[in-house]
């Protein structure tokens, strides 16, 4: 939990099997154990976190996760009926494929930024240093991976036209501070962003997408 590095009782939350289900726990944050927790927060110098609204964020995350589940629905068929077996086949195969690179370029550090944004985001200074250290950090796994990447897939081979236009999924990567916003606790931003993106590209699959041959265009806007 990003939490802990506030007060290390947090940290017995994370246990597994803690509680007998959700309701349980809803219970317990809403009882005791959760004004327990939010002195912590107090006595940390946390007042101005312990007061934010929690259930903002969280309406904000659900929009957005109910959006991603609403959006393939829409464009599933569609996609199955214009790019065929083929093209969907490919399609998935290809993307798997470069989102190994991301994943491997990452190496965690959206979830260590976060939590380390957390814990700095009261001292402007001390903020600053860790942005720029894990922007740093984070172009530099990216670009190994990315010649990695092009060593391995761009240069040649049946897929390499599509292998060229995931190439951006790596650069946009490099580029993506969600991270950031999630540790100062402002979930507002990313999900709006995500929210804006998803919908054009929906509304670019339907306009631009016509045929079997445009599988080259599906894979640059999705």
């Amino acid at each position: 939990s990003v939490l802990t590095t506030y007060a290390d009782d947090f940290g017995i939350l994370d246990m597994p099997y803690l509680f007998k289900d959700s309701e349980a726990a809803y219970d317990a944050m809403d009882g005791e154990v959760g004004e327990y927790f939010s002195e912590k927060l107090k006595t940390k110098g946390k007042e101005k976190m312990a007061k934010k609204s929690i259930m903002k964020n969280y309406l904000y995350n659900l929009t957005y996760q109910i959006l991603t589940l609403i959006l393939p629905l829409i464009t599933a068929s569609y996609l199955a009926r214009v790019l065929g077996a083929r093209g969907n086949g490919i399609y998935i195969y290809t993307y798997t494929i470069v989102n190994y690179f991301v994943l491997f370029g990452s190496l965690g550090i959206s979830m260590y930024g976060q939590r380390e944004i957390a814990y700095v985001q009261d001292n402007k200074t001390k903020k600053k240093k860790t942005f720029i250290e894990l922007v740093l950090f984070r172009f530099i796994t990216i670009g190994i991976a990315s010649i990695v990447y092009y060593l391995s897939f761009m240069r040649q081979g049946e897929y390499s036209e599509y292998y060229r236009i995931l190439f951006f999924e790596l650069i946009a990567a490099a580029f993506d501070i969600s991270w950031f916003f999630q540790g100062m606790e402002d979930f507002k931003k990313t999900v709006l962003r995500n929210i804006a993106v998803r919908l054009t590209s929906v509304a670019l699959i339907f306009l631009i997408v016509k045929q079997a041959s445009d599988l080259n265009k599906y894979l640059a806007i999705y």
